[in-house]
């Protein structure tokens, strides 16, 4: 079992662990003959709550366990002893379990932009003609602490390892209970803005989103609204607020890894748009805090 507190900006190094698993739709793993795991998903749920209870991690609530998968590398070596290439296999033989703090019955719902472990903000950066390399000014100020989560996987031995990505103090309760934007008032705020399609959206792939979307239905592409938590970053980066906010989650196409889009994130309270990508509102001009 190994144990990792990721406190910093920067990716952590996953190359002591056998391997990142990394998370599957249900219906790839059923397709490809199931989950070789001896626990289920649930048994395997059971398992990292018992050891975020240990550890004392109580503030901490699960999101999704996922069917997992990854790859493994076989070494040989020749008659020489010269170590060859080493044969690689993907095996479906584990579970990724994500848990988000828990403030009041609510926590941070999982998606890829929402557990990020490093923000990055790219808005002065300057790109190459190609458009793929990038560079910042020397005293630029452009990664920011990425989100507080935890990221276990259980395997046939129990728990294999457990992640605990930029973890944080609260500090203080504001406040236990805030008046919040009626649903019709936030559902109204998220149809208008996935009909506006701004070319200003801080979601890069909302474009993409939308134009595969039917005419025949009004939000063919969004396949969950979920209530949960949002953290919002201070101008400096080094303070945060958590506050209610509405998810509307978009889900790839299925194929192989589980990836679930942030369509857009909307404030319970006065209904601005959030940014996940720097932990930021928009500015936001949907007059429903008037209504």
């Amino acid at each position: 079992m190994e144990l990792y507190r990721n406190y910093g900006t920067g990716d952590m190094d996953l190359l002591h662990f056998s391997q990142e698993a990394q998370p599957i739709y249900p219906s790839y793993a059923k397709s490809n003959g199931g989950n070789a795991c001896a626990y289920s998903s649930q048994e395997a749920q059971r398992i990292a709550e018992d050891y975020l209870q240990k550890l004392k991690l109580s503030d901490y609530t699960i999101q999704d366990t996922f069917d997992a998968t990854r790859t493994l590398s076989h070494y040989t070596m020749d008659d020489s002893l010269i170590v060859e290439e080493p044969q690689t296999e993907s095996v479906t033989d584990s579970y990724v379990i994500y848990a988000s703090r828990n403030l009041n019955g609510l926590s941070s719902i999982y998606s890829y932009e929402t557990f990020q472990t490093e923000l990055t903000d790219y808005s002065n950066a300057d790109f190459t003609t190609d458009g793929k390399l990038l560079t910042f000014a020397p005293d630029e100020t452009n990664t920011f602490y990425g989100y507080e989560t935890l990221t276990a996987n259980v395997d046939n031995d129990g728990l294999s390892y457990l992640i605990w990505n930029n973890p944080m103090q609260v500090d203080a309760i504001d406040t236990t209970v805030s008046p919040t934007l009626s649903f019709d008032q936030i559902d109204t705020i998220a149809r208008n803005y996935i009909d506006s399609r701004s070319v200003s959206s801080p979601y890069p792939d909302t474009q993409t989103v939308t134009e595969s979307a039917s005419a025949e239905s009004e939000f063919p592409t969004v396949t969950q609204i979920r209530y949960g938590m949002i953290r919002i970053s201070d101008p400096e980066h080094s303070t945060y607020l958590f506050t209610p906010a509405w998810y509307y989650i978009a889900e790839q196409q299925q194929k192989l890894y589980y990836h679930a889009n942030i369509y857009v994130i909307i404030n319970a309270i006065d209904g601005s748009i959030y940014n996940p990508w720097l932990g930021t509102l928009e500015p936001t001009d949907n007059n429903q805090t008037n209504k």
